[in-house]
């Protein structure tokens, strides 16, 4: 189910399948995959928020 990313070792905190729309449009599917992933940011950034660690130079 993870793919390339379970090769590589990432983590995988969610996964979509989006299959062929029955139109020729893919404005939905570009659609779904904005949402999936501001969703996904938008709940990282509100825990790294709490786990942000400054940048040495």
């Amino acid at each position: 189910d993870h793919g390339i990313f379970d090769y590589c070792g990432a983590r995988v905190v969610r996964s979509e399948l989006l299959l062929e729309s029955e139109s020729a449009d893919p404005i939905r599917h570009l659609d779904q995959a904005l949402h999936i992933g501001s969703q996904l940011f938008a709940a990282r950034g509100a825990q790294g928020a709490a786990q942000a660690q400054p940048l040495e130079a």
